[in-house]
């Protein structure tokens, strides 16, 4: 099984990369491909799709909240509602919120 302790196994040229859960920002979909986003502005282009990805993380840490979008509650900054619903994570990185899932972000906020 790919998922080891508290990391998440990130297949690169080389062979794999093993990136501590904590360190996940968010994930973002491209196509087949996701874009793992890491603190200190690290980007990854992982050659698995979103849902297979985010599968392997803790449900209780990370949030789909959006058909293209995976974040880690615990770099959320804040929530925005005026023009649209839109996570500010702590990096400055600003997520979509789908409608759909607005209520359900919220709850899971508490969580954190």
């Amino acid at each position: 099984h790919p998922r080891q302790g508290h990391k998440l196994a990130v297949p690169t040229k080389e062979g794999v990369l093993y990136v501590d859960h904590e360190k996940i920002i968010a994930l973002q979909a491209d196509g087949s491909y996701t874009w793992v986003y890491c603190e200190a502005g690290k980007r990854l282009l992982v050659s698995r799709n979103l849902h297979s990805l985010s599968a392997e993380l803790p449900h209780a840490l990370f949030f789909r909240c959006h058909r293209a979008h995976v974040i880690n509650l615990a770099m959320v900054e804040s929530v925005l509602h005026h023009g649209g619903y839109r996570v500010l994570l702590k990096t400055g990185l600003v997520i979509t919120v789908a409608r759909s899932r607005w209520a359900a972000l919220l709850i899971a906020m508490k969580d954190v």
